[in-house]
């Protein structure tokens, strides 16, 4: 299993991030149960999957940012998070809140508590912020699945 770093999204990594190279993000809006308004960005590049973080209790312009990465541009407040790009990203309601965008072009192994997708021979490990948004990503990918 491959080492993943966690690092804070700043305004600067940001400007770096390319939307393609996300593999897995969460969005919880303000409120939401359990990661309350926090965005994670998985991103793979070079082999490396890092984990970002942002928070809009911290820094309300850049959680503002990372969303505007992900979604589409709407009038008005954002609450349809489904408006991301199709041809990319795979919506996924992580309930009371909590929003899951999963790249197309990976596919998510269930490990129990956790998911995993390979590349290149090598497995890299998704850890979802709290277990109600991994249980609804879960049954989401396999709903014949025992609960």
């Amino acid at each position: 299993m491959s080492e993943m770093n966690v690092i804070k999204l700043t305004r600067r990594i940001l400007r770096k991030v390319a939307v393609v190279d996300i593999v897995y993000a969460e969005i919880a809006s303000e409120g939401a149960m359990g990661n309350d308004g926090r965005i994670i960005l998985y991103v793979l590049k070079n082999e490396l999957l890092t984990r970002y973080e942002t928070n809009i209790f911290e820094d309300k312009k850049n959680y503002e940012r990372a969303l505007k990465l992900l979604i589409k541009k709407q009038k008005g407040p954002i609450i349809d998070y489904s408006q991301t790009d199709p041809n990319l990203f795979e919506y996924q309601y992580g309930g009371v809140g909590n929003h899951v965008f999963i790249n197309k072009n990976v596919t998510l192994i269930d490990q129990g508590s956790y998911f995993t997708f390979n590349r290149n021979d090598k497995e890299y490990s998704i850890f979802c912020s709290v277990t109600g948004v991994y249980n609804c990503v879960s049954y989401a990918l396999n709903p014949s699945k025992d609960s």
